[in-house]
């Protein structure tokens, strides 16, 4: 608990001075991974507004080029954002989707996809359930575990 209060310290103050500041290629990188551990340590407590703003101060650090030279790095923060802002009572819905897209877009394959893939498919849940469903059909043909409903009434099944 000691050791995670240091990096929560030594974090806000890295965070403080901000990626503008801070030109150097192998700094940023450095502040990045530090913001990604205190991001992840965060969503353990759980404190998904702390979490996303170590995960949004984490991508800020990243460079330009992030999903090609930072990919693991980029995917764990990007990651966090997602889980953070779609927990945090305070998130931003925007943003999450933003993050989301950017998951989807630069993700090498669908396991590195599907930590965020299920949390799109919870938030479609809330609007869209048959969006929703088509998603979580997709994601289990995926997984190579498809799921024929064929011939299933639903109505019957609500009853």
């Amino acid at each position: 608990d000691e050791l995670n209060s240091v990096l929560y310290v030594a974090v806000d103050l890295i965070n403080r001075i901000g990626s503008d500041a801070t030109p150097s290629p192998k700094e940023r990188a450095l502040f990045a991974g530090l913001n990604s551990r205190a991001g992840s340590k965060a969503i353990k407590v759980p404190d998904f507004a702390g979490a996303a703003k170590y995960a949004e101060n984490g991508i800020s650090f990243l460079n330009v080029n992030c999903w090609e030279e930072q990919y693991e790095l980029s995917l764990g923060l990007f990651e966090t954002a997602v889980l953070s802002h779609f927990s945090s009572l305070e998130g931003d819905r925007d943003r999450l989707t933003q993050r989301i897209d950017a998951v989807f877009d630069h993700a090498k394959d669908f396991s590195d996809e599907f930590n965020t893939r299920c949390v799109w498919i919870k938030l479609l849940s809330m609007t869209d359930l048959s969006k929703a469903t088509a998603e979580s059909l997709n994601a289990l043909e995926q997984l190579g575990e498809p799921l024929d409903l064929t011939g299933i009434d639903f109505a019957a099944c609500r009853d």
